[in-house]
């Protein structure tokens, strides 16, 4: 009588080796925003997946809080966050307003070449309580968010 031990031990292994290399497929398959070289080494939340935080080491009105995200990992990830603004005479206004978010065109993204959103557009009011803005890229010094800033 044969054993069955070693097609048994070999089944364990298959099924074990087969759930480890898919749950990593999914992890990796899972957009991130950008790279976290984006913006410069005092940046925020670059190069992760479903950032609350994103900041691209300028001024306040480069710092957007509180972000949560609504259909990541699709074609379009929209999310909302808040933020400062600016007076139209100078400085900010007191109290962050609210902004809308849109991470567009999941690619290939840095040198890893995991997938990625290449691409933040944002709105917000020119004053607070005001309706929203026209969209625009979140900065226009820098589009592609999976290349490296220089």
């Amino acid at each position: 009588m044969r054993s069955t031990a070693p097609l048994a031990g070999l089944l364990v292994a298959a099924a074990i080796s087969m759930a480890t290399s898919t749950s990593a497929s999914s992890a990796t398959s899972v957009p991130v925003l950008g790279i976290p070289q984006s913006f410069g080494a005092h940046s925020q939340g670059w190069g992760h997946v479903r950032p609350n935080h994103l900041y691209n080491a300028s001024d306040g009105s480069g710092d957007i809080t509180l972000i949560t995200w609504s259909s990541w990992g699709s074609t379009t990830a929209q999310g909302i966050g808040k933020n400062s603004i600016f007076k139209p005479a100078g400085g900010y206004y007191r109290q962050p307003v609210r902004i809308q978010l849109r991470a567009t065109d999941v690619g290939p993204c840095g040198a890893t070449g995991q997938p990625g959103y290449h691409h933040l557009y944002v709105r917000e009011p020119s004053r607070p309580g005001g309706p929203y803005g026209k969209w625009r890229v979140w900065t226009s010094y820098h589009r592609d968010l999976c290349t490296k800033f220089n």
